[in-house]
Protein backbone atom coordinates (compact mmCIF):
# COMPACT_ATOMS: atom_id res chain seq x y z
CA UNK A 1 0.00 0.00 0.00
CA UNK A 2 1.67 3.50 -1.34
CA UNK A 3 0.86 6.47 0.16
CA UNK A 4 -0.09 9.24 -1.68
CA UNK A 5 -0.14 13.21 -1.15
CA UNK A 6 -2.76 15.50 -2.71
CA UNK A 7 -2.04 18.96 -3.21
CA UNK A 8 -5.05 20.19 -4.78
CA UNK A 9 -7.19 22.95 -4.02
CA UNK A 10 -10.49 22.26 -5.59
CA UNK A 11 -12.52 20.18 -2.83
CA UNK A 12 -14.56 18.18 -6.08
CA UNK A 13 -11.63 17.60 -7.48
CA UNK A 14 -9.37 16.18 -4.60
CA UNK A 15 -12.30 14.46 -3.05
CA UNK A 16 -12.39 12.55 -6.71
CA UNK A 17 -8.68 11.67 -6.37
CA UNK A 18 -8.99 10.30 -2.84
CA UNK A 19 -11.93 8.66 -3.46
CA UNK A 20 -9.83 6.62 -6.46
CA UNK A 21 -6.94 6.08 -4.92
CA UNK A 22 -8.11 5.62 -1.11
CA UNK A 23 -8.80 1.78 -1.26
CA UNK A 24 -5.24 0.78 -2.62
CA UNK A 25 -3.72 3.64 -1.16
CA UNK A 26 -3.27 5.82 2.21
CA UNK A 27 -4.02 9.27 0.90
CA UNK A 28 -3.13 12.48 2.73
CA UNK A 29 -4.83 15.23 1.04
CA UNK A 30 -3.07 19.29 2.24
CA UNK A 31 -4.94 22.26 2.35
CA UNK A 32 -2.61 24.27 4.26
CA UNK A 33 0.00 25.11 1.44
CA UNK A 34 1.91 27.21 3.93
CA UNK A 35 3.04 24.39 6.03
CA UNK A 36 2.88 21.75 3.50
CA UNK A 37 6.87 20.85 4.31
CA UNK A 38 6.23 19.55 7.81
CA UNK A 39 3.32 17.76 6.53
CA UNK A 40 5.08 15.83 4.00
CA UNK A 41 7.70 15.17 5.66
CA UNK A 42 5.76 13.57 8.60
CA UNK A 43 3.92 11.51 5.90
CA UNK A 44 6.42 9.99 4.10
CA UNK A 45 4.47 9.90 0.97
CA UNK A 46 5.61 7.61 -2.26
CA UNK A 47 3.66 10.16 -4.59
CA UNK A 48 2.82 13.64 -4.45
CA UNK A 49 -0.11 14.88 -6.98
CA UNK A 50 0.31 18.45 -7.23
CA UNK A 51 -1.97 20.74 -9.23
CA UNK A 52 -0.11 23.40 -10.97
CA UNK A 53 -2.40 26.47 -9.53
CA UNK A 54 -3.06 26.44 -5.84
CA UNK A 55 -4.75 29.63 -5.49
CA UNK A 56 -2.19 31.37 -3.86
CA UNK A 57 0.20 28.77 -3.68
CA UNK A 58 2.31 27.84 -6.65
CA UNK A 59 2.52 23.88 -7.88
CA UNK A 60 5.39 24.55 -9.65
CA UNK A 61 7.39 25.61 -6.86
CA UNK A 62 6.04 22.99 -4.39
CA UNK A 63 7.43 19.97 -7.20
CA UNK A 64 10.77 22.22 -7.23
CA UNK A 65 11.18 21.97 -3.69
CA UNK A 66 10.37 18.03 -3.34
CA UNK A 67 12.81 17.33 -6.32
CA UNK A 68 15.25 19.94 -5.04
CA UNK A 69 15.44 18.72 -1.32
CA UNK A 70 17.45 15.29 -0.55
CA UNK A 71 14.91 14.21 1.88
CA UNK A 72 12.08 14.45 -0.51
CA UNK A 73 13.48 13.93 -4.08
CA UNK A 74 12.84 10.27 -4.09
CA UNK A 75 9.28 11.06 -3.60
CA UNK A 76 7.90 10.45 -7.64
CA UNK A 77 5.71 13.56 -8.51
CA UNK A 78 2.59 13.85 -10.77
CA UNK A 79 1.67 17.61 -12.00
CA UNK A 80 -2.06 18.04 -12.78
CA UNK A 81 -3.70 20.74 -14.59
CA UNK A 82 -6.33 21.64 -17.25
CA UNK A 83 -3.30 22.70 -19.77
CA UNK A 84 -0.34 21.14 -20.94
CA UNK A 85 0.62 24.53 -21.91
CA UNK A 86 1.30 25.77 -18.79
CA UNK A 87 4.52 24.00 -18.32
CA UNK A 88 7.45 25.74 -17.94
CA UNK A 89 10.72 24.15 -19.05
CA UNK A 90 13.25 22.84 -16.76
CA UNK A 91 10.51 22.08 -13.58
CA UNK A 92 11.01 18.01 -12.79
CA UNK A 93 8.59 16.12 -12.46
CA UNK A 94 7.83 12.34 -13.21
CA UNK A 95 4.19 11.89 -14.94
CA UNK A 96 1.83 14.92 -15.83
CA UNK A 97 -2.17 14.40 -15.78
CA UNK A 98 -4.26 16.82 -18.04
CA UNK A 99 -7.57 17.65 -16.86
CA UNK A 100 -10.44 16.34 -16.26
CA UNK A 101 -8.05 13.54 -15.87
CA UNK A 102 -8.28 9.89 -17.24
CA UNK A 103 -8.80 7.22 -13.95
CA UNK A 104 -6.78 4.47 -16.13
CA UNK A 105 -4.38 7.02 -16.35
CA UNK A 106 -4.00 8.61 -12.83
CA UNK A 107 -3.80 4.61 -11.39
CA UNK A 108 -1.58 3.57 -13.56
CA UNK A 109 1.11 6.78 -12.49
CA UNK A 110 0.81 6.34 -8.92
CA UNK A 111 1.06 2.65 -9.21
CA UNK A 112 4.33 3.18 -11.94
CA UNK A 113 5.63 5.46 -9.19
CA UNK A 114 4.97 3.89 -5.84
CA UNK A 115 6.59 0.51 -7.12
CA UNK A 116 9.69 2.78 -8.11
CA UNK A 117 10.13 4.40 -5.00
Amino acid sequence: MAKIIIFEDDGATCDAITMILEGAHTVLTIEDFDNWQQDLLQFQPNVAIIDISLGFSDGFKIAEEIKGNAQMKHIGVIITSASSRLLPAGIEYDAFIEKPFDIKSLEENVLRLATKN
